[in-house]
């Protein structure tokens, strides 16, 4: 049991450190396209970076949420 608790600290702090630097990454592309500022649409290798990291912290935060036993995956689908 020991072991796993481990591992589940581990898992965590690798899911945390990779949210983390997602969302870095979002925030400089949300701070260089400002909407609110400026018109200028998103290039298309920026919105595919953009959408790749929103999707590490919500496959991220789902995991979390799995580890924590606050969400469930059915094995029977």
């Amino acid at each position: 049991m020991l072991i796993y608790s481990k591992d589940k600290k581990v898992a965590k702090r690798w899911l945390k450190k990779n949210i983390k630097k997602s969302n870095d990454i979002i925030k400089r592309l949300d701070e260089k396209y400002n909407r609110f500022v400026n018109d200028e649409i998103m290039n298309e290798e920026d919105e595919k970076i953009y959408n790749f990291n929103d999707g590490i912290c919500c496959i991220a935060y789902t995991l979390l949420n799995i580890i924590d036993k606050r969400r469930y995956i059915s094995k029977l689908n």
